[in-house]
């Protein structure tokens, strides 16, 4: 409610520790949407185990095609957000069975997480203007 965006949780699949869930709206309030999750997640992690968590892993799903503008030329896109925000990036090489989307799993603080995914679909957002003036379809999944 904070950030404007739509969020929506996913029935959790049995023997799956993980929740997955979606953020859909403006690309700002997305953007916003990540910081409050984020943020919580990092309270509530600190809750549960009494201990400040200072640390948070994020797994996001992206298109295999917008994976290269995310690393960029001989990794100068990745390796310029995990310097600038302190991050630690990892695209996991394989698609996921039955996708085209791989993971993008980023590690940090709740806000330099949030920071590092706003520099993320900055960058993608400037890839598919490039592509569109150029005739070229480009998809941004939210």
């Amino acid at each position: 409610q904070q950030s404007g965006a739509n969020f929506q949780f996913l029935p959790v699949d049995k023997g799956c520790a993980e929740r997955v869930f979606s953020i859909s709206g403006s690309v700002d309030n997305v953007c916003k949407g990540v910081d409050v999750f984020t943020s919580w997640m990092q309270q509530y992690q600190t809750l549960q185990t009494g201990i400040p968590t200072m640390s948070l892993i994020v797994r996001f799903l992206i298109y295999k095609h917008q994976v290269g503008v995310v690393i960029g030329k001989s990794g100068s896109n990745i390796n310029s957000i995990m310097a600038q925000f302190t991050v630690r990036l990892n695209v996991h090489p394989q698609e996921l069975p039955k996708s085209t989307e791989q993971i993008l799993e980023v590690s940090g603080t709740a806000f330099a997480i949030a920071q590092a995914i706003s520099s993320i679909i900055q960058q993608l957002l400037k890839q598919e203007e490039l592509a569109n003036s150029a005739g070229n379809s480009f998809e941004l999944k939210p």
